[in-house]
């Protein structure tokens, strides 16, 4: 997988640093600076994930990406263990709260610890429907994640869309999918 015009400043990569920590071993390539840091091009090799613990520091960054981490652990071989973000239990909606239900109509186990939660990652689950508005990154994480699941996901793709208006095209140029009429 190859990703251009990617912001390469750690600050910006909570994603990739779990990636690295599961296996990965990412390439990148500063190509131009932007007024955030550094962007370019970033390449992944396929790689196994392995379960991790995550220390969440209080960036408000990282509540943006956290619904992209945990699906990464629900796919994990093992456990991972989310820690530090008692705050976010705190956000209205609780976004602790959301994360937990789209996990939970996955089917992923996951359990509560008092500053985080626990996720025992497995390769294979089944679709699921996610029909009420979650926020765009929720959503788009478990879009994503609905792609590698055995059975059909319905995940509500308003507000996606809002943020990013050509999420379906994206999906379309990365992947091949079925929907049913």
């Amino acid at each position: 997988l190859t990703i251009d015009n990617a912001p390469l400043e750690q600050w910006a990569q909570p994603v990739m640093a779990l990636m690295r920590k599961m296996g990965a071993k990412p390439a990148q390539q500063e190509t131009h600076r932007s007024a955030f840091g550094p962007a370019g091009i970033m390449s992944l090799q396929k790689f196994e994930l392995t379960g991790q613990k995550i220390d969440f520091p209080p960036h408000f960054n990282y509540t943006f990406q956290l619904p992209a981490m945990a699906v990464l652990a629900a796919f994990a071989e093992g456990q991972s263990l989310f820690r530090k973000f008692e705050d976010l239990r705190r956000s209205d909606p609780d976004t602790i709260k959301q994360l937990e239900t789209c996990l939970r109509s996955m089917n992923v186990k996951f359990g509560d610890i008092p500053d985080g939660f626990v996720i025992k990652g497995s390769h294979e689950h089944d679709g699921f429907d996610l029909i009420e508005p979650l926020p765009a990154p929720l959503a788009g994480a478990f879009a994503v994640a609905g792609l590698h699941c055995v059975g059909s996901t319905t995940v509500n793709e308003g507000l996606v869309l809002e943020r990013w208006p050509d999420f379906s095209g994206l999906l379309d140029t990365f992947f091949e999918y079925r929907t049913s009429p």
